[in-house]
């Protein structure tokens, strides 16, 4: 994402007019910035998915993607980077997504679950429903391997732009919609 605007805004390349270092690439380089960092693991992977991070306890970012009768729409996302990951998180964040004003939620895990533990998370999420008048799940999941391959989150519009422009959807700048909402430049 950074990589696009330096070209955008300033004609820029990478591997001739700079580098990128820190960044990760494999499983291994976001497994080594979680254990370095959690925070910067959490914030990379959000801003990867086109998320947006926050501040708000209890959720670790969202992913705005459009409007509906004057409300912005929204999933809430929560990333886990430890290995012991279990149906809990489901459960806890069906309980978010139920107390939220956000229309979906989706969770981040590092690894990729195993079969028996993924068909249970699955049945799980699949309790959450889908969007009115969409093919949509209200609750998805995502691995960082998954992301790393290019993989993203299912949504029934596409995600706010950032700067949005050519009457694109304009987020909220922080203290005025949602007092979450980080403007990371």
């Amino acid at each position: 994402m950074a990589t696009a605007r330096l070209h955008d805004r300033l004609g820029l390349t990478e591997g001739v007019d700079f580098t990128i270092d820190g960044v990760p690439s494999t499983l291994e380089g976001a497994i080594d910035l979680w254990k370095r960092d959690a925070y910067h693991f959490q914030k990379w992977v959000v801003e990867e998915v086109d998320g947006f991070v926050t501040t708000k306890r209890g959720r670790d970012g969202r992913i705005y993607f459009g409007r509906s009768k004057r409300k912005l729409r929204s999933m809430v996302l929560e990333v886990k980077g430890g290995e012991n990951v279990n149906i809990s998180v489901v459960r806890q964040l069906r309980g978010v997504l139920a107390r939220e004003e956000a229309d979906m939620a989706g969770l981040i895990l590092m690894r990729n679950l195993k079969p028996q533990q993924k068909a249970a998370f699955n049945r799980e999420m699949t309790m959450a429903g889908e969007m009115k008048g969409k093919r949509c799940p209200r609750l998805q999941l995502l691995s960082v391997p998954d992301i790393l391959a290019g993989r993203r989150f299912t949504l029934p519009e596409a995600p706010a732009a950032r700067g949005s422009k050519q009457g694109q959807l304009t987020l909220p700048t922080e203290g005025s919609l949602c007092p979450e909402f980080i403007v990371a430049l």
